[in-house]
């Protein structure tokens, strides 16, 4: 067990025998379970992966909601291909654009149930993003949204990068 500090908040990693690794982010507004990884024979290599992409996932989630197109840019591949909450399917320069509008707005984004499965040198991502603070999908809206998302990201030169993403709103219907 071990614990990092990123702007503000600490993960603190335990790996139990089962091949579970659990993260728990402790910040502002308290603590919460971010992530984990099931598998066989986990290292402390692959415990350092989850550590590295958890610290990536949050940091873009961050740089979405204040509309920080450099930290963005730096953070995604060049291929990337998004399917956002109203089913637009943008590449990446579309996307960057729209994010550039985000600037200066209060958006707070949190992240719940998020699953990580790690392959080598790539990582689905599933979860829950609950946004809120207004300007969520315009600058004038103020409602809050909450998606399930599934994110793609791919390790180049030792960075974790996101390579897609698809949002899929929350809605209280229910299958039966």
């Amino acid at each position: 067990m071990w614990l990092a500090s990123h702007d503000n908040c600490f993960a603190e990693v335990l790996v139990v025998p089962t091949g579970l690794i659990v993260l728990v982010r402790l910040g502002e507004t308290g603590a919460s379970i971010s992530g984990y990884f099931a598998g066989k024979d986990i290292d402390m290599t692959q415990a350092t992966d989850v550590r590295e992409l958890d610290a990536a996932i949050h940091a873009f989630g961050e740089a979405w909601a204040r509309g920080d197109t450099g930290a963005l840019a730096a953070m995604f591949s060049q291929s990337y291909t998004h399917n956002d909450a109203s089913g637009e399917h943008l590449k990446r320069d579309a996307w960057l654009a729209y994010a550039a509008k985000r600037a200066g707005r209060e958006t707070r984004i949190t992240f719940r149930n998020v699953e990580t499965r790690i392959f080598g040198d790539l990582a689905v991502v599933t979860g829950f993003n609950d946004m809120s603070g207004g300007g969520v999908l315009n600058a004038e809206d103020n409602r809050d949204l909450s998606i399930a998302f599934t994110q793609v990201w791919r390790r180049e030169n030792g960075l974790w990068l996101r390579e897609a993403f698809q949002a899929t709103p929350v809605l209280d219907a229910k299958y039966e």
